[in-house]
This record gives structure tokens, sequence and C-alpha cells, in this order.
């Protein structure tokens, strides 16, 4: 009998002691990861570049003109085939740039972009708000305002908020709506791979326009020439005022990289239309022409009676150096709301 209670025992111990392994195991596999919390990192900027900081008009009143910064910043992630996108994580629209900083959630990297328009708020502002590049959605209807500080990008129902024509060289005036070339002094930079580690950081603005000025010499007393450049707005050569002034053209390509030392140009299509007593003579010019980044041009076209003969007609382009930095400067062209 006494054999018989310590194997019972022995038994009973072995049973207790697999059925808590087995308890224990599942209980193991059944915990989960406990997340590590979440940590966020101040970031700061700075503007520099061709914008600089000390002719931002911060002390302007505040019926005066004034020049409009959006700054987006996006995580980069990975989608689910593992190739590295952007998302929208949190913009700002500002006119007081003196205190650029917002928390970044740490564990990611960020693309951070700043495009600047020069008196914006007298050709783009509409009751208040500001057309595009300064509207939060993706078909440039919802207007944006001016805060003055960063706000996230995610909205509570699921939509989002972000300067999503920041990089897009269209802006919201009735008088250039949806043209890719208009007239306009805008500035933009970007940091490409932002690190929440690094406390100060330089947002390089640099101009992406041309300025360009047209001469008709020799125009008949009934002509009239009308030039344009892709779809920029028209200019309008006549014998009375066969002369324009310096008008400043935007880049389409806003994003380039700017080194020293490196000339930056795009093609530009070229077109000029003869008019007779006010009826059209048809193109007399059309084709290509690079123009460079930061720097103006004189074009001259002569012999207009030579349109369509062997002799044809004569242009003269004249490249007049890099562009002064002139914030006062006025832009009728830039065309009101």
């Amino acid at each position: 009998i006494m054999n018989y209670s310590k194997k019972l025992a022995t038994i009973s111990a072995l049973a207790v002691a697999i059925l808590s392994s087995c308890i224990e195991e599942k209980d193991l596999s059944q915990i989960s990861k406990v997340p590590e919390p979440e940590t966020y990192s101040e970031v700061t900027f700075n503007i520099g570049g061709e914008c600089s900081t000390t002719e931002t008009p911060l002390s302007r009143a505040t019926n005066e003109k004034k020049d409009i910064y959006g700054i987006t910043v996006s995580q980069w992630i990975r989608d689910t085939s593992g190739r590295l996108q952007s998302k929208p994580y949190a913009y700002g629209i500002f006119d007081n740039i003196s205190n650029l900083k917002l928390n970044l959630l740490d564990g990611y990297k960020y693309r951070v972009a700043c495009t600047m328009v020069r008196n914006a708020t007298d050709s783009l502002e509409v009751d208040g708000k500001l057309a595009r590049p300064f509207t939060l959605d993706r078909n440039g209807k919802v207007y944006g305002t001016v805060e003055n500080k960063f706000l996230i990008a995610d909205q509570p129902d699921g939509t989002q908020l972000f300067l999503f024509d920041a990089d897009n060289s269209k802006i919201g005036t009735k008088a250039q709506e949806d043209i890719s070339r208009p007239s306009i002094l805008r500035y933009h930079g970007l940091i490409d791979s932002l690190e929440t580690h690094t406390a100060n950081n330089e947002l390089e603005l640099y101009r992406r326009y041309f300025a360009v000025k047209f001469v008709a010499n020799g125009l008949r007393k009934n002509y009239k020439l009308e030039v344009q450049l892709d779809d920029s707005p028209k200019w309008v050569l006549t014998p009375e005022k066969n002369e324009t002034d310096y008008t400043y053209i935007s880049f389409r390509t806003l994003t380039g990289k700017i080194t020293s030392g490196n000339i930056i140009s795009e093609n530009v299509m070229f077109r000029v239309e003869l008019f007779k007593d006010g009826v059209s003579q048809g193109k007399i010019m059309e084709y290509n022409r690079s123009f460079k980044r930061n720097y103006k041009s004189v074009i001259a076209i002569s012999d207009i009676d030579n349109f369509g003969t062997d002799a044809d007609l004569s242009i003269k382009i004249a490249d007049e150096g890099e562009l002064e930095n002139d914030p006062t400067t006025d832009l009728p062209w830039q065309g009101g709301n």
C-alpha cells in the first residue's frame, strides 16, 4: 500500500508539472509585445538661400502687401510593396517666420518643402483666405489661411488638409487660373530627408523664375504683336507701346536642386502672332528657347514686313545678367482675384 501511495503521489506531481508547463506555454504565446511609447522631438527651421529673412516684411502695416510662406512636412514610409513614399504629416501657412518649430514623431525621416510668394496677399487673397498654392485640398478649392503655426494633416473624419500644391507652379488668381507658367515671384526650397535629432535646419529658398522683356522694332501703324511663353499671359506690342517692362515668369519645375556654379534653365515655347487692322495673320514665330533661372533676357523682334518672304524677320535675344533682389517690386501681372 505504501508503494502504491508513493507511485500515486509521484504521478500526481508529474501531472501537475506537465499541466503547469502547458498552461505557462499557452499563456506566454498569447501575451502580445508591449509597444514602446511614442516619443517626439522638437525641430526648428530657419529660412535662408536667396530669400534672406532680413527682407521678410515682419514689421509692415497690416494693410500692406505681405510675403506668404507655405511649409509642408511629410513622413517617408514604405507601402505594402516596400516602395518608399511620402505621407502628409503637417503643414503651416506663415507671414511671420520668426518662430518655425514643430514636434515630429521619432523613428521616421521627413521631407520638408517650403514655397514662398512675394506680395501674395495682394493677388492670392480672397475674402481673407489664400488661393493656390496655399489651398488645402487636391483640387485647389479649399482656401488656406495664415495661422503662423504648424497643423496636423490628418483630420478626425479621415480626410487630410495639406498644401498639396506647394510644389506646383500654378497659382489661383482669376487672371492666371491653371496657368503653368504664371507671372509671379516664386521661391522654393526643400529638405529631402530630415531626421528628428537635428535641431536647427536651414530651409534654403531659391528664386524659381526668370525675367523677360520684349521689344518690337519697325511696327507699322496698323500692326500689333501678341507674344506668349508656353501658356503664360500674353504681351501686346504696338507702334505706340513697342517695348514691355521686365516681367517675372515662373519655372514649371520648382524642386530642381540648386548648387553653386550650376545654372538651371528650362525650355520654353516662344510664340509671336501678328495682327493687321485687328485681324490675325497667324503665328509668325514659334520655337523653343532656353531661359535661365534668376536671369533676365531682352528679346528684340525686327523686320516684321519680311514675314513670309525669303528675307524673313529678325530676332535678337540677349541675356542681361542675373536678377537683383528687389523685395519692393510690384507685380501687376500677378493678377488680382
